[in-house]
């Protein structure tokens, strides 16, 4: 099978004593094998279930998918790590917000759940992406010398890590921007699902008088005390702005690629 043979070679490969850009053209190699059949790999693994689920064979495919992408991108780590400093550190640094970009938040909670755990992972890359400026501009001197210090660097992994570098400086804007809007989305969702619940247990044609008073109570609660209108306007004017925020980080953004 293609993938377990890629599998092997890329881990045969790191055993390989080798220079530096050796090894990152042995890498290279076989990521652009990888590359190649990721078209034919995502059509093999189209469901035609109508639940969804993969079969057996489907879902064994994925796995060698996932581990092979798990060894090259550990190869791929190790690769930048071994460059001389301050490379190395970019190296890292690039590795941490890369991974930070592609990671995947399931929207299939509660709404308030989502919201927090959007919250969560937009601190993160935030935290993150605090250092790129700095990186940047070592980058920059290092990619304009060609070398470090002297010590010459892989062509090839250099205008790897420059259009990284640049793909994270002009995807990042967007990436946090679409985070922010999915927060506020769903605060305002679980808001509306709890003013829809309250709303019904109001709507009561007749009952008794204690029943009465306990709706009362429990109206001016949610409606005075905690100050729903004023809530759902501060929920409403925060997803607004997200929702602007992130139209025109979009637009900047396709601006910016059409350039490049």
């Amino acid at each position: 099978m293609f993938l377990e043979q890629l599998e092997g070679e890329a881990v045969q490969a790191q055993k390989t004593e080798s220079n530096p850009d050796q090894q990152y053209q042995l890498f290279k190699s076989l990521r652009v094998q990888l590359e190649m059949r990721t078209k034919q790999l995502e059509e093999a693994l189209h469901s035609t279930q109508k639940d969804g689920i993969l079969t057996v064979d489907q879902a064994l495919v994925k796995q060698a998918w996932e581990r092979v992408c798990d060894t090259l991108l550990d190869w791929h780590l190790q690769l930048d790590t071994s460059l001389p400093a301050p490379l190395d550190m970019v190296g890292v640094w690039l590795h941490k917000v890369e991974g930070a970009l592609r990671q995947d938040v399931i929207l299939q909670q509660p709404h308030d759940v989502t919201a927090s755990t959007l919250h969560r992972a937009l601190e993160q890359q935030k935290d993150a992406l605090k250092n790129l400026e700095s990186h940047q501009q070592d980058f920059r001197r290092i990619h304009k010398d060609r070398s470090v210090d002297g010590v010459a660097v892989s062509p090839d992994q250099l205008q790897d890590m420059a259009e990284r570098m640049n793909f994270v400086s002009t995807s990042s804007s967007i990436h946090l921007a679409r985070m922010e809007f999915l927060e506020n989305k769903h605060h305002m969702e679980s808001f509306l699902t709890l003013a829809e619940s309250k709303l019904r247990s109001w709507i009561i044609k007749y009952g008794r008088q204690e029943t009465i008073e306990v709706m009362l109570r429990n109206y001016n609660s949610i409606v005075e005390k905690q100050r729903f209108f004023e809530n759902y306007e501060a929920l409403f004017q925060s997803l607004k702005q997200s929702a602007e925020a992130y139209v025109s980080a979009d637009s900047s953004g396709k601006k910016a690629r059409n350039i490049q």
